[in-house]
């Protein structure tokens, strides 16, 4: 009798158990099958959040590759199946029918999300006053898709393998674009660029801020296979990057490869050096004479056109301050620097070409005034201040394996390469932002199923003291 009481009152207390209620733990058999209700309860839930935390990973690869990358369009003969839009949507779907309200919630605890919002919401108060108001929506609906792609980043759970994998994706698109570019003929004065919405100059960035990642996965790896795939791949980016005859994405590039190497050990470092000078004077040979020429008159700006000319960029930044007085509130509208050239033109009575603003803070600050590029600066701000931990050396025995001084590299070759490129709302930035996130949360935070200390050394986390979302 006893014993059968004993077994009800254990079968009661592991209903309620998995209900969520406090179950009396007085008699042994309770306990034990109150233990195991809890433990297969917590099995089944973690095992749907590893189920949701893949489809964000899925989601943000297919964000990645389309968006920030457009690897779709290194495929003309597809165009008419629209794979870029069919794969949008399949990414929308796979977020939002995976995602709570809280789990939204709490990756908006970011500051850089914060400041992204801000940034959004004050561009579309812009389109009100835009010059061109239709130009202005379409540029706010790109804004809207960069935000989706920073999003899908948020929402994945913080894990090594999800981070090497969307990293990997990024090298393995830009690779994928640059052998249809070469394959694909899109040369432009003897620049390679990747046809379509990407001149030399756009594909030189995207290849800068991608080298990092691609350095990175090659020393990451522990297969001698794998990591001369990595090798070949870095070797490729770095002649394609030479062949577009971008100065800007060169000084990029070396700027980045230095940050990047500042913090790997003394033999890596050597390696990667040593591998830089020999591609460099390899590969300096596959270019035409002519980019050669214009990539050595980096030394050399005085004679040059964006110095002298009234069509160069500094003659365009000095031009959009001056439209930033007259509108410093809202500015000319999201998208719509050139409008506000071809109003001064029409003004002063004078014909030519609508140009950029060929510089991403300019952009910023002519097309949403001064809150929007204060805004804009603040999400900046917010990924350099997480990326720049992620470059910090180790500190004590806790070192994580999950250390990214490849992010901060990566960042600063954006923002290198900003200064001379309208990039306010390239996808590039919102992928690269997506990563940096990552990144520093799989740093910082232990994620299930994996030994990640929850901190390195004496660093403290760069969300504060809150533990990583899950």
């Amino acid at each position: 009798m006893k014993r059968a009481s004993r077994e009800a009152l254990g079968a009661i207390g592991a209903a309620m158990t998995v209900s969520g209620d406090k179950a009396p733990l007085s008699a042994s058999g309770i306990g034990s099958v109150n233990l195991s209700a809890h433990r297969a309860a917590r099995a089944h839930l973690n095992s749907r959040e590893v189920r949701s935390s893949r489809r964000h990973v899925w989601a943000a690869a297919i964000l990645t590759a389309v968006l920030s990358v457009r690897v779709h369009e290194a495929f003309p003969a597809l165009a008419p199946l629209r794979p870029g839009l069919l794969s949008v949507i399949a990414a929308l779907v796979l977020l939002a029918s995976n995602t709570s309200l809280k789990r939204l919630f709490v990756a908006v605890r970011l500051p850089a999300a914060r400041w992204l919002l801000a940034f959004v919401l004050w561009s579309v108060l812009s389109v009100s006053t835009s010059l061109y108001g239709v130009i202005a929506l379409e540029t706010v609906i790109i804004l809207l898709l960069g935000v989706v792609i920073f999003g899908a980043f948020l929402l994945i759970e913080p894990a090594p393998a999800s981070y090497h994998a969307l990293s990997g994706v990024l090298v393995v698109a830009v690779v994928v674009v640059g052998i249809q570019a070469l394959l694909g003929g899109f040369v432009q004065s003897g620049r390679v660029g990747t046809g379509g919405a990407r001149d030399p100059n756009d594909f030189a960035a995207l290849i800068a801020v991608t080298l990092p990642f691609a350095m990175a996965a090659a020393l990451r790896s522990k297969r001698k296979v794998s990591t001369a795939i990595w090798l070949v791949g870095v070797c490729f980016l770095g002649v394609l990057l030479l062949q577009t005859g971008s100065r800007g994405g060169l000084i990029a590039a070396c700027v980045s490869t230095v940050l990047y190497a500042a913090r790997l050990p003394g033999r890596h470092r050597v390696l990667l050096f040593g591998l830089l000078i020999v591609l460099g004077t390899v590969g300096i040979r596959f270019v035409d004479d002519s980019i050669t020429a214009r990539l050595m008159s980096i030394t050399n700006l005085a004679g040059d056109y964006n110095s002298q000319s009234e069509t160069g960029r500094i003659a365009i930044w000095k031009r959009g301050w001056d439209y930033a007085l007259d509108n410093p509130m809202l500015g000319v509208g999201p998208g719509n620097f050139a409008q506000a050239e071809g109003a001064r033109l029409a003004r002063e009575r004078l014909s030519g070409r609508w140009l950029t603003a060929h510089n991403t803070y300019v952009q910023v600050l002519v097309e949403t005034g001064f809150p929007g590029a204060l805004a804009y600066l603040g999400f900046v701000s917010g990924l350099f201040t997480m990326a720049l931990r992620a470059w910090r050396p180790r500190v004590g025995k806790l070192a994580s394996r999950a250390y990214h001084p490849e992010l901060f590299a990566s960042l600063s070759a954006f923002l290198i390469s900003a200064i001379f490129l309208s990039h306010a709302y390239n996808h590039a930035l919102f992928g690269l932002a997506g990563l940096i996130a990552l990144g520093c949360r799989t740093r910082n935070g232990r994620s299930r199923g994996t030994s990640e200390p929850r901190q390195i050394g004496r660093e403290a986390p760069p969300f504060g003291n809150r533990p990583a979302y899950r």
